[in-house]
């Protein structure tokens, strides 16, 4: 059906409506629209029929402001080209990657800083463009900027700095008498690899300041510039120069040159430089200034290999401590093993002496029980013999020989009585040693 409508469209080729004639070329996700004329809503209801493309080039059209309306009804869109015609604004959109707009007769671009924005190319040629747009600098995607052959007067360098991913810079074939920026500020640009600022006005160019060490190609040629500031150490990969056509001081030009060359810089039209023998003062002072830079830049170099070499030093001795680290914690868990293991061994020792004590508390415990006994019933038993003896001896004996035995009995009876106390000694001993080795039992 899509096809269908395309196929027709292209057949026609002109529609006639507000009494203007449109004539539409179609691609497969490209539109070109010819002579459109936007003075009604009902003129921006027609730009619904073309919400599915997403690259639209507009010829010739006539419309006061390319607004955020009129955008609303090309949800598609993201890259835009408008091609002479009429359109004095243009309100640049979210939705929108690639933006061109040549000889329109466009006067301004309008940012929202409180939108995001996708924008990668910015181009405006031939336009009565003055200055460069306001809040340009939210237009953080942005890596072409080419605002070349317009009516661009001055440059405030603030509104550029800050775009991080800015590649190229097209200023050139404009009335640019001046690069101007607040004091001391940095013009932070550090992935612009190109600087057209060629075909202007400029009479004095400082490039002081500037954070953008990676361009490689700068065009400064037909100017009026006699010397630039900075050139030689702001931009230290150059890899093409052209500054002919501009009245230099001689004494600058030379030195730069002969930097240039020492560089393998390439010089365009080296041969037609020209320069005037003024300024001696001046060119001299800025030579002088770059010959500290360098020699600043030589120590810093210095400072940071030394840095790095001490940090790899340092890494080094970290890693040495590292290692002898993890010998002496492999060793201590050797160490470690070797003594669980010892103390695993100690400890099933210990275990058994524990039950072996235990065991030889129990039988000394029973055998104190059976000394006990015993003493007790052979005491009994030899008493009873030796009454039973006195008993009888009384009957035949005399009372010499009573006394005699008497005696006798009393020194047995004493020494009994001796025994009786030496096992009392051993067994009290015994009953205090299973009272310690008790101890000793219940304290492991």
């Amino acid at each position: 059906m899509l096809h269908n409508l395309r196929s027709l469209l292209f057949l026609s080729c002109i529609v006639g409506f507000l009494m203007k004639t449109v004539k539409y070329n179609f691609d497969d996700d490209t539109c070109e629209i010819q002579s459109f004329v936007i003075n009604t809503e009902k003129d921006i209801e027609q730009l619904s029929q073309f919400a599915e493309y997403s690259s639209i080039n507009f010829k010739w059209p006539t419309m006061s402001t390319m607004s955020s309306i009129l955008f609303a009804k090309l949800a598609a869109l993201n890259d835009l080209k408008i091609d002479r015609g009429k359109v004095l604004t243009v309100e640049i959109v979210p939705q929108l990657e690639h933006l061109q707009l040549d000889s329109c007769q466009t006067i301004d671009l309008i940012v929202n800083p409180a939108q995001e924005y996708k924008l990668k190319s910015l181009i405006v040629w031939k336009t009565p463009l003055a200055e460069l747009p306001k809040n340009i600098t939210y237009l953080k995607q942005l890596n072409q900027l080419d605002l070349s052959d317009n009516q661009i007067e001055f440059i405030n360098l603030d509104k550029l700095s800050g775009l991080l991913k800015l590649r190229s810079l097209h200023l050139n074939s404009n009335k640019i008498k001046r690069l101007i920026h607040s004091s001391q500020a940095t013009i932070n640009l550090p992935s612009l690899e190109l600087i057209y600022l060629h075909e202007n006005q400029l009479t004095n160019l400082s490039f002081e300041n500037w954070n953008a060490t990676s361009v490689r190609h700068l065009h400064l040629h037909r100017n009026r510039i006699p010397m630039a500031v900075s050139v030689l150490s702001a931009f230290p990969v150059l890899r093409d120069v052209r500054i002919h056509d501009n009245p230099l001081f001689c004494v600058w030009k030379n030195f730069l040159v002969e930097e240039l060359l020492a560089r393998n810089v390439k010089i365009y039209k080296e041969d037609e430089l020209k320069c005037l023998n003024t300024g001696e003062i001046d060119a001299k002072l800025e030579i002088f200034s770059y010959k500290m830079w360098r020699k600043s830049d030589e120590l810093w170099r210095k400072l940071a290999y030394l840095h790095d070499d001490l940090k790899q030093s340092y890494k080094n001795a970290n890693y040495q401590i590292v290692e002898e680290i993890r010998k002496l914690n492999y060793t201590i868990s050797a160490s470690i093993h070797v003594f669980n293991n010892k103390f695993n061994e100690n400890e099933k020792q210990f275990l058994k002496l524990e039950a072996n004590v235990t065991q030889l508390f129990h039988k000394n415990h029973d055998l104190t029980e059976y000394f006990y006994q015993f003493a007790l019933e052979h005491i009994d038993d030899h008493l009873i013999s030796v009454e039973t003896q006195i008993k009888q001896e009384d009957k035949g004996l005399n009372w010499q020989q009573q006394q005699s035995q008497l005696n006798q009995i009393e020194q047995n009876l004493q020494k009994i009585e001796a025994k009786q106390n030496a096992l009392i000694e051993n067994l009290r001993k015994i009953s205090l040693l299973s009272v310690l080795m008790s101890n000793v039992s219940k304290e492991n």
